[in-house]
């Protein structure tokens, strides 16, 4: 019979040494050895011993870069446990997760078995109309995608051909030429279904708690808290996508540096550029006069310009279009009424969601809103397969209606009653 133990760092710092060595590195994750000699609480000759001899009989893993970086992979774990009749897998510590193990794999081997791959992409900037004659041009050859309003990206192999056939249209219209580098990603379509769930699953839980340290900037983009939740996945699958597993260093650290960034991206995605320089600067201008004026708490519209540095006129303008945002965030839901020229959305592309209701053409906050929705569903069916390949086209604006017809009926019910609320 196994016995399931939380320590807490006090009772797990006068447990014997090479306990306290082992479990540390049980969880399956890398460890460098200041970080592990520092968790562990033992000395660096302790360590090193202890390391000698795993290796040496072929429990432990270094890195293969050469970094001093190590792990348990998944026997090894599962070994631990049993050779000392614990709970598998058992939170051992009040202070580390349990090991992550899903689709018999942990979760640093998960990301090895789905590395990055080099992907080509090739910038540019252009109005929709060009965009769209890029985007024909290269069906097929690569994907196209509105990153933000009038910045393309085509995500490639070739980036040589991709750029060649680009500028050729960019030309003719009089247009900038593109940029082209190579990068590196994976698709979540690499990892087995029933890891890429448990890891998802696992991370939007984890990535809540790290965005509370920017809850103030999200809560003003994302009032609601479903969208906030679905935020934060979408969050996690682009960090995942992103994440390089060579690095031998845990997947949770990189999510932990990227969200401490990425909530202020958050301002230019939705405001523009212009807007989200003006309340950025408006809201420092305002913190200075506070300190400058300590019996105030209100200034005119002609005093926050000049701390700024920027005429009263500019100022009355951004103010007054920052304004209109304000108003118009709080009013805006997804229960629109149809016949709305403003909000109707192209039924063109999609006859089968939701008796119509497809990809908002050429609007990036109403896109960003589905694509929210769509993750929502995900969660709430535990389809994830489903909303990767809806997501999928929405980013590529390339709709196959035979893909579209296949989505599962419960996912299709989950997102029609996202959109709904």
């Amino acid at each position: 019979m196994t016995i399931s133990i939380t320590y807490t760092k006090n009772e797990f710092l006068k447990q014997p040494v090479d306990f306290r060595i082992g479990a540390i590195i049980s969880d399956g994750m890398w460890y460098s050895l200041p970080k592990w000699r520092k968790m562990a609480g033992c000395t660096e000759d302790e360590l090193a011993d202890w390391v000698a001899a795993h290796l040496a009989d072929g429990t432990l893993v270094q890195a293969t870069t050469g970094a001093k970086s190590f792990r348990f992979p998944l026997e090894s774990v599962l070994e631990w446990y049993e050779e000392r009749d614990l709970t598998f897998p058992g939170q051992l510590t009040d202070f580390i997760f349990p090991p992550r193990v899903w689709d018999n794999m942990t979760e640093t081997e998960g990301f090895l078995a789905a590395p990055l791959r080099d992907v080509g992409i090739v910038s540019f900037r252009s109005g929709v109309e060009v965009a769209d004659e890029i985007r024909e041009a290269l069906l097929g050859i690569a994907r196209v995608c509105e990153i933000e309003p009038g910045l393309w990206k085509a995500y490639c192999g070739s980036t040589g051909y991709v750029k060649d056939i680009a500028d050729e249209i960019l030309s003719k219209h009089g247009l900038a030429m593109s940029k082209k580098v190579q990068a590196r990603r994976r698709e979540m379509v690499d990892f087995t279904d029933e890891f890429k769930e448990g890891l998802v699953l696992f991370y939007k839980r984890f990535g809540k708690s790290l965005i509370k340290r920017s809850m103030d900037t999200i809560k003003i983009f994302l009032p609601d808290d479903e969208d906030r939740n679905s935020q934060v996945l979408l969050w996690v699958i682009q960090a995942i996508e992103k994440f390089d597993e060579s690095k031998a260093v845990p997947f949770s650290g990189y999510l932990d540096d990227v969200l401490r960034r990425w909530p202020y991206d958050l301002p230019q995605a939705h405001l523009g550029k212009e807007l989200s320089t003006f309340q950025r600067g408006r809201s420092k201008a305002i913190k200075r006069l506070k300190k400058r004026f300590k019996d105030r708490t209100t200034f005119a519209g002609d005093e926050i310009a000049t701390e700024m540095g920027i005429s009263p006129m500019s100022f009355a303008d951004l103010e007054d279009k920052h304004r209109i945002w304000m108003k118009t965030q709080a009013a805006t839901t997804l229960t629109w009424d149809e016949k709305s020229d403003e909000k109707l959305v192209d039924t063109s592309v999609t006859s089968g969601v939701m008796g119509g209701l497809g990809v908002v053409s050429n609007d990036i906050d109403m896109a960003h809103k589905l694509s929210l929705a769509v993750i929502d569903a995900a969660v709430s069916t535990n389809n994830f397969d489903d909303a990767y390949t809806l997501i999928d086209q929405m980013d590529a604006s390339e709709i196959n209606t035979k893909k579209i017809d296949a989505l599962s009926a419960d996912f299709v019910r989950a997102l029609g009653e996202r959109l709904q609320k």
